[in-house]
Protein backbone atom coordinates (compact mmCIF):
# COMPACT_ATOMS: atom_id res chain seq x y z
CA UNK A 1 0.00 0.00 0.00
CA UNK A 2 1.38 3.40 -1.00
CA UNK A 3 1.30 6.45 1.25
CA UNK A 4 -1.90 8.45 0.79
CA UNK A 5 -0.28 11.68 -0.41
CA UNK A 6 1.63 10.35 -3.40
CA UNK A 7 0.36 8.05 -6.11
CA UNK A 8 3.73 7.31 -7.70
CA UNK A 9 7.38 8.29 -7.61
CA UNK A 10 7.22 10.86 -10.43
CA UNK A 11 10.47 12.50 -9.40
CA UNK A 12 13.15 12.37 -6.76
CA UNK A 13 14.53 15.10 -4.52
CA UNK A 14 17.95 14.28 -3.08
CA UNK A 15 18.83 16.31 0.01
CA UNK A 16 22.62 16.35 0.00
CA UNK A 17 23.12 15.50 -3.66
CA UNK A 18 26.78 16.51 -3.63
CA UNK A 19 27.77 13.88 -1.06
CA UNK A 20 28.86 10.30 -1.66
CA UNK A 21 25.51 8.52 -1.43
CA UNK A 22 23.47 11.45 -2.71
CA UNK A 23 25.72 11.92 -5.71
CA UNK A 24 25.55 8.25 -6.65
CA UNK A 25 21.76 8.25 -6.30
CA UNK A 26 21.50 11.26 -8.61
CA UNK A 27 23.73 9.62 -11.22
CA UNK A 28 21.77 6.37 -11.05
CA UNK A 29 18.37 7.97 -11.45
CA UNK A 30 19.41 10.44 -14.13
CA UNK A 31 21.00 7.64 -16.14
CA UNK A 32 17.65 5.83 -16.09
CA UNK A 33 15.78 8.92 -17.25
CA UNK A 34 14.23 9.87 -13.91
CA UNK A 35 13.61 13.48 -12.99
CA UNK A 36 15.99 14.38 -10.16
CA UNK A 37 16.40 17.56 -8.15
CA UNK A 38 19.41 17.76 -5.84
CA UNK A 39 20.32 20.18 -3.07
CA UNK A 40 23.74 21.07 -1.74
CA UNK A 41 24.98 23.35 1.04
CA UNK A 42 24.59 26.39 -1.18
CA UNK A 43 20.93 25.71 -2.00
CA UNK A 44 19.92 24.23 1.37
CA UNK A 45 22.10 24.64 4.44
CA UNK A 46 20.92 22.51 7.35
CA UNK A 47 22.72 24.90 9.67
CA UNK A 48 20.38 27.67 8.51
CA UNK A 49 16.67 28.28 8.86
CA UNK A 50 15.19 25.27 7.11
CA UNK A 51 11.69 26.54 7.90
CA UNK A 52 12.17 29.24 5.27
CA UNK A 53 13.33 26.87 2.56
CA UNK A 54 10.62 26.08 0.03
CA UNK A 55 10.64 22.52 -1.38
CA UNK A 56 10.10 22.25 -5.13
CA UNK A 57 6.39 22.22 -5.89
CA UNK A 58 4.62 19.10 -7.03
CA UNK A 59 5.83 16.63 -4.43
CA UNK A 60 7.59 13.34 -5.05
CA UNK A 61 10.09 11.29 -3.05
CA UNK A 62 12.77 13.00 -0.98
CA UNK A 63 15.88 11.10 0.14
CA UNK A 64 17.63 12.74 3.08
CA UNK A 65 21.35 12.09 2.62
CA UNK A 66 22.68 15.27 4.23
CA UNK A 67 24.15 14.85 7.72
CA UNK A 68 27.28 15.22 9.78
CA UNK A 69 28.49 11.61 9.62
CA UNK A 70 31.92 12.17 11.19
CA UNK A 71 31.68 10.15 14.40
CA UNK A 72 34.61 11.90 16.02
CA UNK A 73 33.15 15.32 15.27
CA UNK A 74 29.85 14.23 16.80
CA UNK A 75 31.71 13.08 19.91
CA UNK A 76 33.70 16.34 20.19
CA UNK A 77 30.84 18.69 19.30
CA UNK A 78 27.63 16.97 20.44
CA UNK A 79 25.45 20.09 20.71
CA UNK A 80 26.39 21.55 17.33
CA UNK A 81 26.13 18.25 15.45
CA UNK A 82 22.88 17.27 17.19
CA UNK A 83 21.31 20.50 15.98
CA UNK A 84 22.04 19.44 12.38
CA UNK A 85 21.51 15.69 12.66
CA UNK A 86 18.39 15.80 14.80
CA UNK A 87 16.63 19.13 15.22
CA UNK A 88 17.10 20.56 11.74
CA UNK A 89 16.72 17.19 10.04
CA UNK A 90 13.38 16.49 11.71
CA UNK A 91 12.11 20.00 10.90
CA UNK A 92 13.07 19.54 7.27
CA UNK A 93 11.44 16.11 7.03
CA UNK A 94 8.15 17.48 8.39
CA UNK A 95 8.30 20.36 5.91
CA UNK A 96 8.84 17.93 3.07
CA UNK A 97 5.88 15.76 4.07
CA UNK A 98 3.70 18.88 4.33
CA UNK A 99 4.77 19.62 0.73
CA UNK A 100 3.58 16.21 -0.50
CA UNK A 101 6.90 14.36 -0.38
CA UNK A 102 7.44 10.84 0.84
CA UNK A 103 10.63 10.98 2.94
CA UNK A 104 13.42 8.38 2.97
CA UNK A 105 15.76 8.99 5.91
CA UNK A 106 19.21 7.41 5.95
CA UNK A 107 20.24 5.97 9.31
CA UNK A 108 22.87 3.57 10.61
CA UNK A 109 23.53 0.30 12.40
CA UNK A 110 25.04 2.46 15.16
CA UNK A 111 21.58 2.98 16.62
CA UNK A 112 22.49 -0.37 18.23
CA UNK A 113 25.44 -1.01 20.54
CA UNK A 114 26.66 -4.13 18.73
CA UNK A 115 26.45 -6.34 21.80
CA UNK A 116 24.40 -8.94 19.90
CA UNK A 117 24.40 -9.94 16.24
CA UNK A 118 21.77 -9.03 13.67
CA UNK A 119 19.18 -6.89 15.46
CA UNK A 120 15.86 -6.72 13.61
CA UNK A 121 14.07 -3.51 12.60
CA UNK A 122 11.61 -4.05 15.43
CA UNK A 123 14.20 -4.21 18.21
CA UNK A 124 14.62 -1.32 20.63
CA UNK A 125 17.56 0.92 19.74
CA UNK A 126 20.48 1.13 22.17
CA UNK A 127 23.21 3.40 20.74
CA UNK A 128 26.65 3.57 22.36
CA UNK A 129 28.10 6.48 20.36
CA UNK A 130 27.04 10.11 20.04
CA UNK A 131 26.48 9.72 16.31
CA UNK A 132 24.32 6.67 16.96
CA UNK A 133 22.34 8.53 19.61
CA UNK A 134 21.71 11.37 17.20
CA UNK A 135 20.48 9.06 14.46
CA UNK A 136 18.24 7.24 16.96
CA UNK A 137 16.82 10.57 18.14
CA UNK A 138 16.12 11.61 14.55
CA UNK A 139 14.35 8.31 13.89
CA UNK A 140 12.18 8.94 16.95
CA UNK A 141 11.45 12.48 15.80
CA UNK A 142 10.16 11.17 12.48
CA UNK A 143 7.58 8.86 14.05
CA UNK A 144 4.73 11.39 13.72
CA UNK A 145 5.19 11.24 9.94
CA UNK A 146 3.79 7.69 10.09
CA UNK A 147 3.20 6.20 6.62
CA UNK A 148 4.81 9.14 4.86
CA UNK A 149 8.37 8.13 5.66
CA UNK A 150 10.85 5.26 5.60
CA UNK A 151 14.06 4.69 7.53
CA UNK A 152 16.98 3.00 5.75
CA UNK A 153 19.65 1.72 8.13
CA UNK A 154 22.99 1.05 6.49
CA UNK A 155 26.08 -0.67 7.82
CA UNK A 156 29.56 0.51 6.80
CA UNK A 157 29.58 1.61 3.15
CA UNK A 158 32.99 1.00 1.58
CA UNK A 159 34.52 2.02 -1.74
CA UNK A 160 37.96 2.38 -3.30
CA UNK A 161 38.29 6.04 -2.34
CA UNK A 162 37.43 5.53 1.31
CA UNK A 163 40.05 7.68 3.11
CA UNK A 164 41.22 4.82 5.31
CA UNK A 165 41.71 2.53 2.29
CA UNK A 166 43.59 5.27 0.45
CA UNK A 167 45.84 5.74 3.48
CA UNK A 168 46.56 2.00 3.67
CA UNK A 169 47.27 1.73 -0.05
CA UNK A 170 49.63 4.69 -0.11
CA UNK A 171 51.56 3.32 2.86
CA UNK A 172 51.84 -0.13 1.30
CA UNK A 173 53.02 1.35 -1.99
CA UNK A 174 55.85 2.99 -0.05
CA UNK A 175 56.68 -0.35 1.57
CA UNK A 176 55.51 0.87 4.97
CA UNK A 177 53.79 -1.21 7.62
CA UNK A 178 50.11 -0.57 8.34
CA UNK A 179 48.56 -1.41 11.73
CA UNK A 180 44.80 -1.95 11.40
CA UNK A 181 42.67 -2.71 14.46
CA UNK A 182 41.76 -6.35 15.00
CA UNK A 183 39.21 -5.59 17.75
CA UNK A 184 37.14 -3.13 15.69
CA UNK A 185 34.55 -4.71 13.39
CA UNK A 186 32.16 -3.59 10.71
CA UNK A 187 29.72 -5.25 8.34
CA UNK A 188 30.83 -3.72 5.05
CA UNK A 189 28.54 -3.21 2.08
CA UNK A 190 29.52 -1.78 -1.28
CA UNK A 191 28.51 1.67 -2.43
CA UNK A 192 26.65 0.09 -5.34
CA UNK A 193 24.65 -2.18 -3.02
CA UNK A 194 23.77 0.68 -0.66
CA UNK A 195 22.58 2.93 -3.48
CA UNK A 196 20.54 0.14 -5.07
CA UNK A 197 18.86 -0.50 -1.72
CA UNK A 198 18.03 3.15 -1.09
CA UNK A 199 16.67 3.47 -4.63
CA UNK A 200 14.44 0.42 -4.15
CA UNK A 201 12.89 1.81 -0.97
CA UNK A 202 12.42 5.24 -2.57
CA UNK A 203 10.84 3.86 -5.73
CA UNK A 204 8.41 1.69 -3.75
CA UNK A 205 7.69 4.46 -1.22
CA UNK A 206 7.72 1.69 1.35
CA UNK A 207 7.12 2.98 4.89
CA UNK A 208 8.89 1.34 7.81
CA UNK A 209 12.46 0.49 8.75
CA UNK A 210 14.68 -1.28 6.23
CA UNK A 211 18.07 -2.84 6.93
CA UNK A 212 20.90 -3.11 4.40
CA UNK A 213 23.84 -5.03 5.80
CA UNK A 214 26.35 -7.74 5.06
CA UNK A 215 25.46 -11.14 6.47
CA UNK A 216 28.59 -11.24 8.60
CA UNK A 217 31.28 -9.06 10.14
CA UNK A 218 34.91 -8.28 9.36
CA UNK A 219 37.55 -6.78 11.60
CA UNK A 220 39.38 -3.85 10.06
CA UNK A 221 42.52 -5.96 10.22
CA UNK A 222 40.82 -8.63 8.10
CA UNK A 223 39.84 -6.06 5.49
CA UNK A 224 43.42 -4.78 5.38
CA UNK A 225 44.77 -8.30 4.91
CA UNK A 226 42.31 -9.05 2.10
CA UNK A 227 43.08 -5.84 0.26
CA UNK A 228 46.84 -6.20 0.71
CA UNK A 229 46.78 -9.73 -0.72
CA UNK A 230 44.71 -8.59 -3.69
CA UNK A 231 47.17 -5.78 -4.32
CA UNK A 232 50.12 -8.14 -4.24
CA UNK A 233 51.73 -6.67 -1.13
CA UNK A 234 53.73 -8.69 1.39
CA UNK A 235 51.54 -9.95 4.24
CA UNK A 236 54.27 -8.90 6.67
CA UNK A 237 53.37 -5.27 5.95
CA UNK A 238 50.00 -5.75 7.69
CA UNK A 239 50.49 -5.94 11.45
CA UNK A 240 47.20 -6.21 13.34
CA UNK A 241 46.92 -4.47 16.70
CA UNK A 242 44.25 -3.77 19.29
CA UNK A 243 42.81 -0.26 19.29
CA UNK A 244 44.45 1.69 22.10
CA UNK A 245 42.15 2.68 24.95
CA UNK A 246 40.29 5.91 24.30
CA UNK A 247 41.06 6.12 20.58
CA UNK A 248 37.60 4.91 19.57
CA UNK A 249 34.36 5.91 21.25
CA UNK A 250 33.00 2.35 21.25
CA UNK A 251 34.16 -1.10 20.17
CA UNK A 252 31.13 -3.17 19.11
CA UNK A 253 31.26 -6.94 19.13
CA UNK A 254 28.98 -7.09 16.08
CA UNK A 255 28.00 -4.60 13.40
CA UNK A 256 25.64 -6.57 11.14
CA UNK A 257 21.87 -6.07 10.93
CA UNK A 258 19.07 -8.54 10.24
CA UNK A 259 18.03 -7.95 6.63
CA UNK A 260 15.36 -10.66 6.34
CA UNK A 261 12.46 -8.20 6.13
CA UNK A 262 14.23 -6.25 3.40
CA UNK A 263 15.05 -9.40 1.45
CA UNK A 264 11.43 -10.55 1.57
CA UNK A 265 10.01 -7.16 0.52
CA UNK A 266 12.43 -6.20 -2.25
CA UNK A 267 14.01 -9.50 -3.32
CA UNK A 268 17.44 -8.08 -2.48
CA UNK A 269 19.85 -10.64 -1.02
CA UNK A 270 22.15 -9.44 1.73
CA UNK A 271 25.76 -10.05 0.61
CA UNK A 272 28.71 -11.60 2.39
CA UNK A 273 31.02 -9.00 3.93
CA UNK A 274 33.96 -9.89 1.66
CA UNK A 275 31.87 -9.12 -1.42
CA UNK A 276 32.04 -5.42 -0.57
CA UNK A 277 35.76 -5.51 -1.36
CA UNK A 278 35.40 -7.20 -4.74
CA UNK A 279 36.75 -5.33 -7.74
CA UNK A 280 39.00 -2.96 -5.84
CA UNK A 281 42.18 -2.06 -7.72
CA UNK A 282 44.11 -1.84 -4.49
CA UNK A 283 47.51 -1.57 -6.16
CA UNK A 284 46.26 1.64 -7.83
CA UNK A 285 47.94 0.71 -11.09
CA UNK A 286 51.39 0.81 -9.54
CA UNK A 287 53.75 -2.06 -9.00
CA UNK A 288 53.46 -3.13 -5.36
CA UNK A 289 56.52 -2.57 -3.26
CA UNK A 290 57.73 -5.76 -1.60
CA UNK A 291 60.52 -5.81 0.98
Amino acid sequence: MLPSKIASAKRFLVIGGSGLLGGELCRRWRASGQEVIATNRQTLDLAGEVERWKPPEGGGVAVMCAAIADQEKCRREPAATRRINVEQTVKLAKRLVDSDYFVVFLSTNLVFDGAKPDPTPEERVCPATEYGRQKAAAEYGLLPLEEDHAIVRLTKVVHEKLPLFVKWREALERGETIRPFRNYVCSPISLEFAVAGIAAVAKAQAPGIWHFSARDNLAYSEMAQILARRGGYAESLVQSIDAPSGVLEHLPTYASLDGARTEEKFGIEMPEAREALDGFEFANGARPVKP
